[in-house]
This record gives C-alpha cells, sequence and structure tokens, in this order.
C-alpha cells in the first residue's frame, strides 16, 4: 500500500515536473511573441504609402486649409493621392483643391509633384530637405508654389510647408499577433491549471 501510494506520488510529482517544463516553454514562446509584436510596432512603415498632413503659408497669405494631406509612396517617391485646399486671399489667388486627378507630373527631379487644373492654375512641389521623397519620413519642402499664367498671377510661393506623417491605423497583421499572443497566454494558463488538478488528484488518490 506505502509502496503503491509513493508510486502515486512520484507520478504525480513526475505530471508537475512536466506541466512546469510545459509552461517555462509556453513562456518562452509567449516572450518570443511579445517582443515581435512591439518591434513590429515600433518599425516604421518602411514600404508602403504613407500619408502626411500638410501645412503651409504663402507669400500673398493663402494657406493649405486644416485637412489638407497627401500620400505618398516612399519607397517609388511618387504621391498615390492628395486632397490639398488652399485658402483664398481677397488681393489675388482663389481657393482651390487639388487632388490626385489633378495630377500633372510625378516623381520628376526638382518639380517631383505638378497639379494643374483645367483652367490652367498651377499647384508645384518641389524637392524637399533632404532632396528627396523616396524614403521620406515627414518635414519641409524647399518651396512649393501656386499661381495660374495667364490669370490671376503668382501667389509668391511657399517656403514653410511642411508634410506630417499621419499616424496610421493599426496594420492587421499587428492585430493577429496580438489575437495570437493572448491565445498563448490563455492555452498556457489552462495547461497550467489541468496540470495542478491532475497532480492533487494523482496524490489524493
Amino acid at each position: 500500500m506505502i509502496s503503491k501510494r509513493l508510486g502515486v506520488q512520484k507520478t504525480g510529482k513526475g505530471i508537475a515536473r512536466g506541466q512546469g517544463s510545459l509552461s517555462r516553454v509556453s513562456g518562452y514562446l509567449i516572450g518570443i511573441a511579445l517582443v515581435g509584436l512591439l518591434v513590429m510596432a515600433s518599425a516604421p512603415s518602411s514600404f508602403a504609402d504613407t500619408v502626411f498632413s500638410v501645412t503651409g503659408t504663402f507669400a500673398n497669405g493663402a494657406v493649405f486649409d486644416p485637412g489638407s494631406t497627401i500620400t505618398i509612396d516612399t519607397t517609388l517617391g511618387i504621391t498615390t493621392d492628395s486632397n490639398l485646399s488652399i485658402s483664398a486671399v481677397s488681393n489675388s489667388s482663389p481657393a482651390n483643391t487639388f487632388t490626385a486627378a489633378n495630377i500633372f507630373q510625378n516623381g520628376a527631379f526638382m518639380t517631383p509633384f505638378i497639379w494643374q487644373l483645367a483652367d490652367g492654375t498651377e499647384l508645384d512641389f518641389f524637392m524637399p530637405v533632404p532632396p528627396d521623397f523616396q524614403g521620406f519620413t515627414g518635414g519641409t519642402i524647399s518651396l512649393v508654389t501656386y499661381f495660374q499664367s495667364p490669370g490671376w498671377g503668382f501667389s509668391g510661393g511657399s517656403t514653410d510647408t511642411v508634410l506630417t506623417p499621419v499616424v496610421a491605423p493599426e496594420p492587421a497583421a499587428i492585430s493577429l499577433l496580438g489575437i495570437g499572443l493572448l491565445g498563448l497566454m490563455g492555452l498556457a494558463f489552462w495547461r497550467k491549471r489541468a496540470g495542478v488538478a491532475a497532480a492533487q488528484g494523482a496524490v489524493l488518490q
């Protein structure tokens, strides 16, 4: 009888040790998944379209309205979308909006982006600082011009136009990784509880 109990106790301890090893392995996996999640969350969104908010004032007083944005493929250095609204000023230029449909020149050297409306109104983005939209992460554009020729003339240009990255929604891959991490944690907790219950049951028999 005593030997039987000793055998059961050894079995219970063996189960507990096995479950402890499994818990440690699960802990390692959770740690690896957590590190991966943090790396993905902190990494810049390279090789993808980046949305930038646009602010700036022209010499004649016109400004980019709040909500103006441009989307740039920072791998290719081209714009893929835009919604740039410029305010009117009483002494010269009217209000206008430039969208992707108005792109006249895209990705060229010196003047990478040019928008042109049907009436000849033109918006030009010259080189950023540093002078390339490939790998661009935000900053000041060296010169932005807004004019119609012939027509109401030249806005005087803007040398303080700033592009600021808009925080993008969490990528689906990170969401899935987070769900997987929660699942691993739940599985480790369940196995730990099951192992303790099995060990206690074996000892009490």
